[in-house]
């Protein structure tokens, strides 16, 4: 087994839409607050096929884009077939990169092509290193940490009434406000792997929205930056580190107005009043100095974890990847805005030599905190799950995974996405739970 990894500058060379907001239609990016990357991580084992994990900079990794750099890998190196895992940060502060979702963001198509064919090369580049390396004595080990810390609040608040032009009406509604009563996702996970004493590649993944920059038209991967700028300070200027987004489809940064700043626009405004009782407290944009502490914050819990957990390293005995195709077909009523007729996932394992294995579900989708209680809910009735970790938006998302009970309450994760995603039908939370949870228990008897 080896293994190989780099980093790699995507940040778009020439003035393009960003994707994440409609309001951007139209207007390309003006300045550049934050370098966007790929991180790049390549491990080779015998008689295997390569496997590689690509975090990316980027609202989503499109099924376009992952057929692209598949075309340029397959016609440099036809003899050699790789196994490819995509990680979208999410970031709301990037290109688009999806021909056929206008609505997320207007397609670049030489941004497109800049970045096929530098991670294709990249890929090739890192893949000719290991076949070159002289070195046949290579110990591969593995370290894992656990920070309970999420730095977001939930977007999904309920309110029993609606006031309109015609009155009141008593119903519920589900409206895009914070949330604090509601239980984040807290799992933050670092996974070191080390090549030879050497750290090689940090796994992160942490569920909050990247999207707290105030600048509307600048590029940024936002706090994933900062993430990585503290466990290179740390350990290696030059450390690839692959971010992982979890449980945050209904989770972002804290960016409302408090108590003090409400009284003082009653104050200047007394209409305000009636908007908060009509609408709830808004998000807004942070301003500088808001988004300036935010990220600090971050950064401050990253750094302190870093310096006070022991790292326990153990060899690492194999790794595998198993990708599943889960069919729409018993769950939606298919129509012609369907693009794809599966939810994509991908199991990755690492077996370690004192027989702990860590396991990466990937899903092609944006998750909900509720989904994600839920599934790891059914999944600990039979098994430890403890170093089981759940990442979302890994691949072609196609939609919003939540729950049965935040479907009869409705709201953006369960009816207003769909018009963006040119998405018209809703998965089944239910079937959904019950094919992971089979597909997981399945990795537990086997390896």
């Amino acid at each position: 087994m080896n293994i190989i990894s780099a980093t790699l500058d995507i940040t778009p060379r020439l003035p393009c839409e960003l994707g994440g907001y409609g309001y951007r239609k139209g207007k390309k990016w003006d300045k550049i607050s934050d370098q966007l990357e790929a991180n790049i991580v390549l491990i080779s084992q015998v008689n295997n096929i390569p496997i590689v994990l690509i975090s990316l900079d980027l609202l989503y990794a499109s099924s376009v884009l992952q057929s692209s750099i598949d075309r340029f890998l397959y016609k440099s190196n036809k003899a050699t077939k790789f196994s490819i895992s995509y990680f979208a940060s999410h970031t709301h502060s990037a290109p688009a990169v999806n021909d056929s979702r206008p609505s997320l963001g207007q397609f670049d198509v030489d941004y497109f092509n800049q970045i096929s064919s530098l991670i294709a090369e990249k890929i090739l580049y890192l893949y000719s290193q290991i076949l070159s390396d002289p070195n046949k004595s290579i110990d591969i080990s593995l370290a894992f940490s656990l920070l309970k810390y999420n730095p977001g609040v939930n977007r999904r608040k309920s309110k029993l009434f609606t006031i309109t032009r015609r009155g009141v009406k008593f119903r519920q509604v589900v409206q895009v406000t914070p949330n604090l009563k509601i239980k984040l996702d807290d799992n933050t996970n670092l996974i070191y792997l080390y090549r030879n004493n050497v750290l090689v590649v940090v796994f992160v993944r942490m569920s909050c929205h990247p999207n707290s920059n105030p600048e509307r038209y600048a590029v940024s991967s936002d706090y994933i930056k900062d993430i990585r700028d503290v466990l290179r300070c740390k350990y290696n200027s030059d450390l690839p580190v692959i971010f992982m987004l979890g449980s945050a489809g209904d989770v972002r940064p804290p960016s409302y107005d408090h108590s003090k700043d409400i009284l003082v626009k009653i104050f200047k405004n007394p209409f305000y009043l009636l908007n908060l009782v009509r609408l709830g407290i808004p998000f807004r944009q942070f301003t500088d100095l808001e988004n300036s502490k935010w990220r600090n914050l971050i950064k401050k819990k990253i750094e302190n974890h870093i310096s006070i957990t022991p790292l326990h390293r153990h060899c690492l005995y194999s790794i595998t990847k198993l990708d599943h195709d889960l069919p729409y077909s018993n769950e939606v009523n298919m129509d012609k805005l369907m693009l794809n007729s599966s939810l994509n996932i991908n199991i990755i394992i690492f077996k370690l030599t004192n027989n702990t294995c860590i396991r990466f579900l990937n899903i092609a989708a944006e998750l909900t905190t509720d989904f994600y209680k839920g599934l790891i809910k059914n999944l600990e009735k039979d098994m430890d799950i403890q170093h089981l970790i759940v990442n979302s938006c890994c691949g072609n998302v196609d939609s919003y995974i939540t729950s049965t009970s935040e479907i009869s309450r409705g709201g953006y994760e369960v009816n207003g996405f769909r018009k963006a995603f040119e998405f018209r039908q809703l998965i089944k939370p239910s079937q959904i739970v019950n094919k992971l949870t089979y597909l997981i228990k399945k990795t537990y008897t086997t390896y």
